[in-house]
């Protein structure tokens, strides 16, 4: 236990020989009924009342000289090490996600699948990204997995505004990503960047220059091609989607492209399929090295102002009130 301004203490030495001086100086000019000065010749005990009120005073002055010099008690949380790894996770959202070749479509299948990954990785750091013609940050970097869950399933459709950012860029989303990373780098910590994704790059840097990036960093990057082996129809909201040329747009994978990626990068490159989960793939990321995320040291500061401005209210109260009607003494 401590004080913030301790000196406010001495006030104490000062209570008692004031109210010594006061009782003797005193008259009784209030004639209660029953009442003797305590000073007078004969020795009389008080009543409980005027007991109470005497000791209301005192505690009243005490409460109040405890409140100016504003006693608190601390405590240390003990550090927290957490074994784990730095990971974004970045989302295809792109108008062929509405693809229904998995389902209900391809969306709800990565929200599903990514879910299923935050059910493990227990320490890891995870950021999530969506992107289709834009990247966005969705999600910031959190070892809270409720937080992340809810993210997840608040992503839909309508997130990225495809009028206006249409299109799949796949290299602005590695680089984005890995300028996401290397914002939170610690040494000897371990960083690994998960793409998801239905196409090929239409829009944006060139995704081979952006795997090279992740290479450069020392980022493990893993690419997940998540299409059925047949070209579908997009559908959005029952209705087809339509083209730029008034169309209804038909989407397949090719994996080709997605291959040179991740080899560009130093990473690894999965087909999903209906049925599968991320269970192979997260599996060889949980199994990368990890290294402890330290957290700092934190110490909580609990006043007590609160209470004792409370009870010196209530005190005073009892005083004020008490000494004009207990103990017979009108209020002045």
């Amino acid at each position: 236990m401590g004080f913030e301004y301790p000196w406010f203490l001495l006030l104490l030495l000062v209570y008692f020989p004031i109210r010594k001086n006061r009782l003797k100086e005193l008259p009784i000019p209030f004639a209660p009924l029953g009442w003797s000065h305590p000073d007078s010749g004969k020795k009389e005990e008080f009543s409980f009342t005027v007991r109470m009120v005497f000791m209301s005073e005192f505690v009243l002055f005490f409460l109040l000289v405890l409140g100016l010099s504003s006693p608190y008690i601390e405590t240390d949380r003990e550090s927290v090490k957490l074994e784990g790894i730095d990971l974004v996770i970045s989302m295809d959202l792109s108008a062929s996600m509405q693809a229904a070749d998995f389902k209900p479509n391809r969306l709800e299948a990565m929200k599903e699948l990514v879910t299923e990954y935050l059910q493990e990785g227990r320490g890891n750091r995870t950021a999530l990204s969506v992107f289709s013609g834009k990247v966005f940050l969705h999600y910031p970097f959190t070892r809270d997995k409720y937080s992340l869950q809810r993210a997840i399933e608040s992503i839909h459709f309508q997130t990225i505004n495809h009028n206006t950012a249409g299109g799949t860029a796949i290299g602005d989303a590695l680089l984005f990503s890995v300028d996401l990373l290397d914002s939170v780098k610690i040494e000897d910590r371990k960083q690994a960047l998960v793409l998801i994704t239905d196409g090929e790059n239409t829009e944006g840097v060139d995704p081979m220059v952006a795997a090279k990036a992740c290479l450069e960093k020392g980022i493990h990057l893993y690419i997940i091609g998540l299409a059925g082996s047949e070209p579908v129809p997009v559908f959005v909201r029952g209705n087809p989607y339509l083209g730029a040329d008034g169309n209804q747009v038909i989407t397949s994978l090719e994996d080709a492209s997605l291959k040179l990626i991740a080899e560009e990068g130093g990473g690894v490159y999965y087909r999903a399929t209906q049925g599968e989960s991320l269970r192979s793939i997260l599996k060889e990321i949980n199994e990368l090295e990890k290294h402890p995320l330290e957290l700092n040291q934190v110490r909580e500061k609990y006043s007590f102002s609160y209470i004792l401005s409370f009870s010196a209210l209530v005190l005073f109260l009892i005083y004020y009130w008490g000494g004009g009607t207990w103990v017979r003494r009108p209020i002045r």
